[in-house]
């Protein structure tokens, strides 16, 4: 028999753009170095085929499960893995579950100048170090630090009416523009990259839902806390 958290994992990679779990590259020592994290979904896998910008898989991080490993280092040595051209429409929900030590630091951006969608630390101008925010052509941040923790982060991206979850609970609501995303670019800043803007920590999953239901959207975060022995609201 399935096991619900498995049921409804698959139903994230029914109806995601992109569905990354740690627990699944398979076959892998620890301390490997990744070319492509394997999207679920079944195509469109972030990729970085320079050596010096791979980040690595870790076998035991989170309650004795694997995650993958940004190194935080500057240009030219950072570790990102990316997809120059990725296409998701609002309204879309990205669900992650993740840890940075760096309080300026991003989980991720666009891979390119243009439509940029961003969830990072301390988007607005470095007033508010550590504030997880969301950025879709207008940024709306929590008022809390809580870099340097395990997060499960949900950002709702669906213009004005947009919600931000951390852990299960709404931490912030607001309009974070419009844009729709063209690109992504996992670990770190697209531009005016520095140690500060980059994942210093883990990515144990990711998800990307397209037009999600609020069923759906519950249901994949804590499909995903329980996969990695947390907790959620």
């Amino acid at each position: 028999m399935l096991h619900r958290r498995h049921r409804h994992l698959n139903a994230a990679h029914a109806n995601g753009a992109m569905a990354l779990d740690a627990r699944f590259l398979l076959g892998l020592a620890d301390n490997t170095a990744l070319s492509a994290w394997t999207n679920r979904t079944g195509s469109n896998d972030p990729a970085q085929a320079t050596g010096a910008n791979q980040p690595k898989w870790r076998a035991s991080v989170l309650n004795g499960q694997p995650a993958v490993q940004f190194d935080g280092a500057a240009s030219p040595n950072q570790d990102y893995l990316s997809l120059a051209s990725f296409a998701v429409s609002q309204p879309f929900s990205v669900v992650a579950l993740f840890i940075s030590s760096g309080k300026a630091s991003y989980l991720f951006d666009g891979d390119g100048a243009a439509n940029r969608v961003i969830v990072g630390y301390t988007l607005s101008s470095g007033s508010s170090f550590g504030y997880l925010g969301m950025f879709a052509g207008t940024i709306v941040e929590e008022a809390s630090d809580t870099a340097n923790a395990w997060v499960l982060a949900e950002s709702y991206f669906n213009g004005a009416s947009s919600t931000q979850r951390r852990n299960g609970v709404q931490t912030l609501s607001g309009n974070s523009g419009s844009t729709n995303m063209a690109s992504l670019r996992l670990g770190e800043r697209y531009s005016n990259i520095s140690n500060s803007t980059q994942m210093n920590g883990y990515i144990a999953a990711f998800a990307i839902l397209r037009s999600p239901s609020a069923a759906l959207r519950k249901r994949v975060q804590h499909a995903m806390a329980l996969s990695f022995k947390r907790s959620c609201s």
